[in-house]
């Protein structure tokens, strides 16, 4: 036998101290990981859910998803404009204003999910669980512990800065 172990008989078999504490150990960090990724779980779907109950649409945003829609619509990205029109009719200008980037990232949700909220809310909920996932990574690289890994997430969760850059459909949710 290992030193400094004790011998315990079940009845069946007798298993060793050492072999015990193994056993245990490896249920200890199974369990462990498994409530590390459960909360890391949790805090990211807080984070989504808290933006899809304000839903929140700047006019950055409605361009983004206009010219996302016209983009499926017509394979052409442009947004339709009538201020520099005297008539009122709205007319047909090239989405030149902000960068690309958000509305060929939405079109393909525009394009599968065929309805443009529906469509918008999917894809920034992806962004932002993208942004979870890459924090958390982070984390991992730095060999943090579980605890900190969480109380990162929580602390970006409701960082004051985040929570408005998640609650808004904002080209910043791509690149933030």
């Amino acid at each position: 036998k290992h030193q400094g172990s004790v011998a315990v008989n079940l009845g069946f078999q007798s298993i060793d101290s050492q072999s015990a504490l193994r056993w245990g150990s490896k249920i200890t960090r199974r369990a462990y990981k498994t409530i590390e990724i459960a909360l890391v779980a949790f805090v990211a779907l807080y984070a989504v859910l808290r933006w899809l109950d304000t839903f929140n649409l700047p006019a950055d945003g409605t361009n983004y998803i206009t010219a996302a829609l016209n983009l499926v619509k017509t394979g052409k990205l442009f947004i339709f404009v009538n201020w520099p029109s005297y008539s009122g009719e709205p007319l047909i200008e090239p989405f030149t204003e902000y960068p690309p980037g958000l509305p060929l990232f939405l079109a393909p949700f525009i394009f599968i999910f065929r309805e443009p909220m529906l469509a918008t809310a999917i894809a920034h909920s992806i962004t932002v669980l993208i942004f979870y996932t890459i924090v958390y990574l982070f984390c991992r690289s730095l060999h943090l512990n579980p605890f900190l890994r969480v109380l990162v997430l929580v602390l970006l969760t409701f960082f004051r800065t985040f929570e408005i850059i998640h609650s808004k459909f904002w080209s910043e949710s791509l690149f933030i």
